[in-house]
C-alpha cells in the first residue's frame, strides 16, 4: 500500500508516533506577487475542468513551484514524481507528488529533502496524511544520507486550500491559518520564508 494507507489524519499520527500542535507558523510573511507568466498559466489551467489530482499537480501547483524555482534556481531542486522508500516494512514508501530538496539542480535526488507536497483530489484531510507519512520519510532519509536538518516542512494541498505543515523531531505542528487558491501571493510568501529559514 505505501503512502496510499495513510488517508485519516489522527491514526497517521497515532501510527507514526507524532504529537499534533497547533500555531501560526508565519506571523510576519512577506507576499510575493504573482508574475504574469503564472496568473496567465493558472487562466489557462482553468479552461478545461480539473477533475484529478493529476490535473491539479500539473495545471494548479507545478506553475506555482516552478515560479519559485526560478527566484531559487541554483540553491534548491525541484522533484515529482519520484519514489521515496525508506521503511518499506512500516508502509513509508512509494511515490510522492513533490519535494524541494537543499540542493542545485541535479538529476539524482539528494539530501536534505526540506519540503514535501501533497496534493489531493478534494480531501485535505488525506493530503494531511500522505503529506505527514512523507514528511517522517524525509526525516529518516535526511538522517540516513547524514544530512539532517532541524525541520521538515509541508504543504498539503487540495487545489483550493493550502495547508503547511512543519515536523520537527516527533513533534508536527500546523499552521493555524489556512491559505486560499486567491491568496497566492501569501502562498509565494511562506514558500520563500521557508527557503530563507532552511538555507540560513
Amino acid at each position: 500500500m505505501g503512502y496510499n494507507i495513510f488517508k485519516d489524519f489522527g491514526q497517521t499520527l497515532k501510527n507514526l508516533g507524532l504529537q499534533e500542535q497547533t500555531t501560526n507558523l508565519f506571523d510576519k510573511i512577506k507576499t510575493v506577487s504573482t508574475s504574469n507568466w503564472l496568473k496567465q498559466s493558472l487562466e489557462l489551467a482553468t479552461i478545461m475542468p480539473v477533475l484529478n489530482e493529476r490535473a491539479k499537480q500539473e495545471r494548479l501547483i507545478s506553475p506555482l513551484l516552478l515560479e519559485v524555482l526560478k527566484v531559487f534556481q541554483n540553491e534548491i531542486s525541484l522533484y515529482s514524481g519520484e519514489e521515496l522508500n525508506v521503511r518499506p516494512e512500516e508502509n513509508l514508501s512509494g511515490f510522492c507528488d513533490f519535494f524541494l530538496t537543499l540542493h542545485s539542480p541535479k538529476r539524482v535526488m539528494e539530501a536534505p529533502i526540506f519540503l514535501v507536497i501533497n496534493v489531493a483530489k478534494s480531501d485535505l484531510d488525506e493530503a494531511m496524511s500522505k503529506c505527514a507519512a512523507q514528511m517522517f520519510a524525509a526525516q529518516i532519509f535526511n538522517q540516513t544520507q547524514g544530512k539532517e536538518i532541524s525541520a521538515i516542512y509541508g504543504c498539503a494541498v487540495n487545489g483550493k486550500e493550502w495547508q503547511f505543515l512543519k515536523l520537527e523531531n516527533q513533534t508536527l505542528t500546523l499552521n493555524k491559518r489556512i491559505y486560499f487558491q486567491s491568496e497566492l501571493h501569501f502562498v509565494l510568501g511562506v514558500f520563500h520564508h521557508i527557503i530563507s529559514l532552511v538555507r540560513s
